[in-house]
C-alpha cells in the first residue's frame, strides 16, 4: 500500500511536469502492485485502503491519458473509476444502514 501510494505520487509528479509517458509508467506500476496484492488477499477479503488507493490510480491514469490526448483510454479509466466509486458508495450505505450484501 505504501509502494502503491508512492507510485501514485510519482505518477502525479511526472504528470505535473508534463511527461505523460513517465507518469503512466509509475501509475501502471501502482496498478500492477494492486493486482498482485489483491490476488494475495483472495476474493473473500477486502482491504479498504488498498481499494481506495487503486481507485485513485485509475483516476490518475484517466487524467494522464486525457492530457496526453488519448480520449479513448482516458474514458475507459474514467468509467472504471466511476464504477468503483459507485460500488464503494453503495457498500458504505449498506454498511451504515445495517444491510448485508448478499
Amino acid at each position: 500500500q505504501v509502494l502503491q501510494g508512492a507510485d501514485n505520487g510519482l505518477g502525479g509528479l511526472w504528470a505535473g511536469r508534463g511527461d505523460h509517458g513517465q507518469a503512466a509508467k509509475w501509475l501502471h506500476r501502482a496498478e500492477q502492485l494492486y493486482t498482485r496484492r489483491r490476488g494475495a488477499l483472495g476474493s473473500q477479503l477486502t482491504d479498504t485502503t488498498l481499494e481506495a488507493g487503486y481507485t485513485s490510480t485509475l483516476f490518475y491514469l484517466a487524467q494522464v491519458y486525457g492530457q496526453a490526448g488519448n480520449a479513448q483510454q482516458s474514458a475507459a479509466y474514467c468509467g472504471e473509476t466511476l464504477q468503483r466509486q459507485l460500488a464503494s458508495s453503495v457498500a458504505q450505505a449498506n454498511h451504515d444502514s445495517g444491510m448485508v450484501d448478499l
